[in-house]
């Protein structure tokens, strides 16, 4: 295992691990490396982050000799996550969530949101006009800054649903378990 702080400070290489060994990846602490102003966020078998992830804690079993490369995120957080009416009404905003945090996306209704011209809610996304990241209620996300999620409206009354992501017939006609 060969850790690389990609742009932060020390590196280590575990060698001499006998083939079929079962290992733990390391932290970066334990890794001994770091990077001033910026929270790790992940290793990865590519200086881009464009390969295979691993978490500290993972195990993988020795075949060859595997880079990992620290992947970094500025600051470190405290962060938000605020929902917005979108033309709508109500407003809400998670305050305070720690850096990394596997954050779960509210509904409208858990949000105190609605719009009274466009009763069916489809998402959240990124952008007011829909061409960011989509998000359902429910998803998990990783939490590396602060988010502003804009509710996506509509008015058509095919069962798109207004509560897809409650698979339950009771909720969602639309939904088959």
């Amino acid at each position: 295992m060969i850790y690389n702080a990609n742009g932060g400070n020390g590196s280590r290489a575990d060698t001499g691990i006998p083939f079929g060994t079962v290992y733990t990846i390391l932290s970066p602490e334990e890794a001994d490396i770091c990077r001033p102003g910026f929270t790790f966020v992940a290793w990865n078998t590519q200086p881009d982050g464009s390969g295979v992830y691993y978490q500290p804690d993972d195990t993988v079993t020795s075949t060859q000799s595997l880079p990992l490369y620290a992947q970094w995120a500025p600051g470190e957080g405290p962060f938000d996550v605020a929902y917005d009416a979108n033309g709508g009404t109500g407003s809400y905003t998670d305050t305070g969530i720690p850096f990394g945090t596997a954050y779960t996306i509210l509904s409208p209704e858990v949000a105190d949101i609605s719009h009274p011209d466009f009763p069916f809610f489809m998402a959240w996304n990124t952008q007011p006009d829909g061409s960011g990241t989509s998000y359902e209620p429910g998803n998990l996300v990783m939490i590396t800054n602060s988010l502003i999620l804009y509710a996506q409206w509509t008015s058509e009354t095919r069962p798109v649903c207004a509560r897809r992501w409650c698979c339950n017939p009771c909720c969602n006609p639309c939904c088959t378990p």
